[in-house]
């Protein structure tokens, strides 16, 4: 057996040993059961997440393009902000965002909290500004109330964020037919789901997309 082929028969067995590895150990864990949050910031949050007016023209609120009711997306090819103008890429779920650990399709923020300031000022989404929105919620004598019960500074750029990331803490969809093949129960599945799993397992499709 000459040089080359040595080092192909090597990477091979290697190759094998990984696929063992990936088969006899889960890189994809069950959701948990349940999620730390405050439930009052997280009400908050979701009035903000439905709130219109965080956009420039007060047409689009971030569950427009996120419908936590319908899969946690707008099931469009690619979504629409203000004033229509059309985006570039489709909107990802927020349902177990919590988990993710980048934000975006690109990964280009470590975080929700970071994350939010994304679509607030893209021109395409919302085209809007914190200074714009904490004077649009300021007007809100219920909004007022709220922030001041729950957050000592009031309303601010922080606390907005904060309520809305609190909302989203809470968007998580826990003992679905696959968390529970994931917890142990191998009847969970038919036969035709887990074949496809063992096959997204065997292409390699798990290497990326493994929650």
């Amino acid at each position: 057996m000459n040089y080359s082929e040595t080092i192909f028969s090597k990477t091979f067995i290697l190759f094998l040993f990984t696929i063992q590895i990936i088969y006899a150990q889960e890189l994809i864990t069950p959701i948990p059961q349940k999620s730390d949050y405050n439930k009052p910031k997280a009400l908050l949050g979701k009035k903000l997440f439905f709130d219109p007016r965080l956009s420039a023209d007060n047409t689009i609120s971030c569950a427009t393009c996120h419908d936590v009711y319908n899969g946690g997306d707008d099931k469009l090819e690619v979504s629409f902000g203000v004033n229509g103008k059309k985006g570039s890429r489709n909107s990802p779920t927020v349902l177990n965002v919590k988990y993710n650990t980048i934000q975006f399709w690109d990964g280009r923020s470590k975080d929700l909290f970071e994350q939010i300031e994304g679509p607030i000022h893209n021109p395409v989404e919302m085209a809007s500004n914190f200074p714009q929105i904490i004077n649009k919620i300021n007007k809100d004598p219920l909004y007022k109330k709220e922030f001041s019960a729950l957050y000592k500074q009031g309303i601010t750029k922080t606390t907005i964020i904060d309520a809305i990331v609190e909302f989203q803490n809470a968007l998580i969809t826990p003992n679905s037919k696959f968390d529970q093949y994931l917890n142990g129960d191998n009847n969970a599945l038919n036969k035709n789901e887990l074949n496809g799993y063992l096959l997204f397992k065997e292409y390699g499709c798990i290497s990326c997309h493994n929650g």
